[in-house]
């Protein structure tokens, strides 16, 4: 029986979609989204190579959050590609 067919279970939660399993379902965030805190919220975006601020889509705006390392930092371009 696929459950997420007969009643989408995950109607109820923004920014889901159902995944059937065997004798019930899971819930996922669509493409683009994280599960923070039991809710999917717009990921994290890296803007550009050079950047020192992250920007997180919080609903319909971003929110720039500067990064609390230089650029010149040892690990940055490794972080960078992680993120992307």
């Amino acid at each position: 029986v696929d459950e997420c067919n007969l009643k989408n279970p995950c109607t109820g939660r923004l920014n889901t979609e159902c995944h059937n399993t065997n004798g019930s379902f899971e819930c996922h965030c669509v493409s683009g989204y994280e599960d923070i805190d039991g809710q999917c919220q717009r990921a994290t975006l890296w803007p550009d190579y050079n950047s020192t601020y992250l920007v997180k889509l919080n609903g319909s705006y971003p929110q720039t959050i500067p990064l609390q390392f230089p650029i010149g930092f040892p690990f940055y371009n490794r972080v960078y590609r992680q993120i992307n």
